[in-house]
């Protein structure tokens, strides 16, 4: 579920490349654009390897969970520690109850991960936070001066 799959497994299995077709909604046009081609040549090359696979996702998530706990009052890393705590609660069930090991079923995991990551690396940091410890940094940096 969270390793790379081989390259003899169906492509589908790893990522979709078509039109579905649900009962009662109308037809889709096939996606023709020079975009779009490039993006699935790249995935049929990749898809063997690593990056189409859900561990590199979730370890950049976990990457995030210092950065995001040092930042626990801040929005961005508040947000941060949801997001991580959502992407680990939907993966870890899915190690021992799923019944397929398709990539699709660890997708929200993976973009939880990467929002989170976003999130403490990009996101701003609280003025009000900052106020706050400001006094106590200030203070410890005085007596790192004064000490001896």
């Amino acid at each position: 579920l969270l390793g790379p799959h081989a390259a003899e497994w169906p492509q589908e299995l790893v990522f979709f490349d078509g039109e579905f077709a649900r009962a009662g909604n109308p037809p889709v046009a096939a996606n023709t654009g020079v975009l779009h081609a490039a993006l699935m040549r790249a995935a049929r090359a990749l898809r063997a390897g690593s990056v189409l696979t859900a561990w590199p996702y979730l370890l950049a998530g976990l990457f995030a969970v210092p950065l995001a706990w040092r930042r626990r009052r801040d929005a961005a890393g508040a947000a941060a520690l949801v997001l991580l705590a959502s992407a680990w609660a939907y993966a870890l069930p899915l190690l021992v109850l799923t019944a397929s090991a398709e990539t699709r079923y660890v997708a929200w995991s993976c973009v939880a991960s990467l929002l989170a990551l976003a999130a403490v690396a990009f996101g701003a940091r609280d003025i009000a936070t900052d106020a706050q410890q400001r006094p106590a940094r200030l203070a410890a940096k005085s007596m790192r001066r004064d000490a001896p």
